[in-house]
Order: C-alpha cells, then structure tokens, then sequence
C-alpha cells in the first residue's frame, strides 16, 4: 500500500491510499478526503493515460491498459527525451 500526498500552492494536503489489484486493476482510496473524488477522476481522465476511471463511492478503479507494440515503442521515445533533457540540465 502506498500513501499520496500531493502539495498544492495554497497549502492544503490531498492524502489517498493507492493499491493494486490483479491482474490490471489500479484502486485510489479517497476515504479521508472523499471530496476530491471528482478532481482526481477528472485528472486521470484528462491525463495521457488513456484510462476511464470508475468510482464506487469513495474508491476510483483504474484498468490499466494492456501494453501495445506502439504504446511501447512511444514510451521508451518518451523515455529517451527526457533522459537527454535531464542529462543537459545536468550538465549545465
């Protein structure tokens, strides 16, 4: 299990328990923030992610996507680009 803590500029914490279930399944837990529910479903829907989040009262499944040759392909790109770019700031 692992606990999220997401700092805004206006000082408040968004804390959420996030965990896997078998075998493609991703579950948010927003019990204690249960209000932010809506937020987080419209970022992961607005993200690159390509995923449609469900919610079941205060818990958001998340089906990951299977793995395509392309999809692969685009993330290692991704990969590469920021690798070079970190590797410029460093050198800077």
């Amino acid at each position: 299990m692992v606990e999220v803590f997401i700092r805004y500029s206006y000082d408040y914490v968004l804390s959420g328990q996030i965990t896997m279930k078998p075998p493609s399944t991703v579950v948010i837990n927003l019990a204690a923030n249960h209000q932010y529910v809506a937020n987080v479903r419209d970022a992961l829907k607005n993200s690159a992610l390509n995923v449609n989040p469900r919610i079941d009262g205060h818990t958001i499944f998340v089906e990951t996507p299977k793995i395509t040759r392309e999809l692969r392909e685009a993330l290692s790109k991704n990969a590469k680009v920021i690798s070079v770019c970190f590797m410029a700031m460093m050198l800077v």
